[in-house]
């Protein structure tokens, strides 16, 4: 996954700024990993930010200085290798992470409504809260409220997820929602997928 991620924002990203079709298509294909290969971003209105296209030159000097870098003896191959461990690992957890917020169980044939995401993502508890938030930092586990009430920024999750907790009626469909830990959530889809 590191090579294509290269690919992406070493080759294609750099000329897409400057072919706009191939923009479009960056843009709306190739600017996010998500386990839905169908999925389509939206374009952002008023059109595409300044920022945006510095970072993606940003990417760019940061990836051909690697490779140029580790071609030339400059940068240390044991280093690259090892930023490449790093990286990998990071895009493991955050799948691993993205997997196990949700439950894959609405149909996936047609627009998911603001129910069904609520109702196809987990609030995750763990056992030990100190493992949740080094794989979920900023109650990120908290993955169904953030569908419920998506403006709630990921820092005020926890506080809102307690404030809901405390009302002792109508709570039962969220309380609904919790579910284990990263283990046994993973284990859990893997067994309904085998």
């Amino acid at each position: 996954l590191p090579f294509i991620a290269a690919l992406r924002l070493g080759v294609i990203g750099p000329v897409s700024l400057i072919i706009p079709p191939l923009r479009r298509y960056v843009l709306l294909r190739m600017a996010t990993v998500s386990a839905n290969t169908k999925f389509v971003s939206a374009l952002p209105k008023g059109g595409e930010p300044l920022t945006w296209k510095l970072e993606e030159l940003a990417c760019a000097l940061l990836i051909w200085t690697l490779i140029i870098g580790g071609w030339s003896g400059w940068i240390p191959l044991s280093a690259i290798g090892l930023w490449l461990l790093i990286t990998s690992l990071g895009i493991t957890l955050n799948n691993a992470q993205a997997i196990v917020l949700h439950k894959f169980e609405c149909p996936g044939d047609r627009k998911m409504s603001l129910d069904d995401q609520v109702r196809d993502s987990n609030n995750l508890k763990g056992r030990y809260r100190f493992l949740t938030d080094l794989w979920a930092p900023n109650h990120q586990a908290l993955h169904a409220l953030h569908h419920l009430i998506p403006e709630i920024p990921y820092y005020n999750l926890g506080r809102a997820h307690r404030r809901i907790l405390e009302q002792s009626e109508g709570t039962e469909a969220y309380r609904a929602l919790d579910a284990g830990g990263l283990a046994l959530e993973l284990t859990h889809l893997w067994r309904k997928s085998v």
